[in-house]
């Protein structure tokens, strides 16, 4: 067997992507099998591995088990488990935003720099340069995950949503037409 590819349980070779290294080798479930023994009355086994490390081994030697029995969960509570992940992942999203506004602020508190809002649920970063776009690639909160990974945040700012927008409008990234006011004032009428 080489180094690039590992046997599944159908006996297949499966290739290793870049990068990728084999998690479970041959020679850790010997050892596996080693740190398992028989108890004194020959019923149960019972653990004489490195200390601590108990799961790990555990794991190792019932890997294909314990990897069903989790497939079989899932498929059983397939909308709980949808709900559950969502929301993880809302929590985990909005920690990350909170962490990454506070890393742009510093040391002071999170709240727009123009107007003062402290609204979390409308704060945003704002790139001061309008370079934004090329940052967020699609997703506001791989911004912020940059940020956290070591951005430089010299041209960052925490702003609310409306102060951002009219900044867009300051650059002239976004425009209206000539006449928008005498048009506002039509429709208010």
């Amino acid at each position: 067997m080489t180094s690039s590819s590992i046997p599944n349980n159908k006996g297949f070779q499966r290739k290793l992507r870049a990068g990728q290294q084999v998690i479970v080798t041959d020679k850790m479930r010997a050892l596996a099998k080693t740190y398992f023994v028989l108890s004194n009355r020959g019923t149960n086994y019972r653990y004489i591995g490195p200390a601590g490390e108990y799961q790990k081994w555990y794991y190792i030697r019932h890997k294909e088990r314990k990897n069903a029995s989790s497939r079989q969960w899932v498929q059983e509570n397939y909308e709980y488990n949808r709900q559950r992940c969502k929301r993880k992942g809302q929590i985990f999203r909005f920690l990350e935003k909170i962490k990454a506004l506070q890393t742009v602020v510093g040391d002071g508190e999170i709240k727009c720099s123009v107007c003062g809002n402290a609204d979390i649920r409308v704060l945003t970063v704002n790139h001061l340069n309008g370079d934004g776009k090329k940052d967020r690639d699609g997703r506001v909160c791989r911004t912020y995950r940059m940020i956290l990974d070591g951005r430089p945040t010299i041209d960052l700012d925490v702003r609310c949503q409306n102060c951002n927008i009219l900044h867009e409008y300051d650059l002239g990234r976004r425009v209206l037409p000539e006449n928008w006011e005498a048009l506002w004032l039509n429709l208010k009428s």
